[in-house]
């Protein structure tokens, strides 16, 4: 990766990290400590289940059920769990979308994979 990469993967890094920490704070103001436990629990016993098996949801891990019914691209969600999986699974769409570019023949395919 170029470092304009890394600093752009970074950058959006910390930006998920603060909207997450704003959603955290939201549902923990809105919640009761015997929830916020038990959704801990879920979360830490791989019980926050999501569409995706590379990821949980804090949504579930609240025993609520998702209200993206359509969606089901979880690593996209404000509600996404993050795990090593998901971190391995995005590493591996970047390599797959970086081989797509590299073997484009025509420009509209390029920047499609781009």
């Amino acid at each position: 990766m170029t470092p304009a990469e890394i600093e752009n993967i970074v950058s959006k890094a910390t930006a998920s990290f603060k909207k997450t920490s704003e959603l955290v704070s939201k549902l923990y103001s809105s919640s009761d400590r015997s929830s916020i436990i038990k959704a801990l629990h879920r979360i830490g016993n791989g019980e926050a289940v999501s569409k995706q098996d590379e990821c949980e949801c804090l949504y579930t891990a609240f025993d609520k059920v998702c209200p993206y019914d359509v969606n089901h691209n979880c690593m996209i969600c404000d509600y996404e769990i993050s795990t090593k999986s998901t971190m391995f699974l995005m590493v591996s769409e970047y390599n797959r979308l970086m081989e797509l570019y590299k073997s484009s023949e025509s420009l509209n395919e390029k920047e499609k994979n781009e």
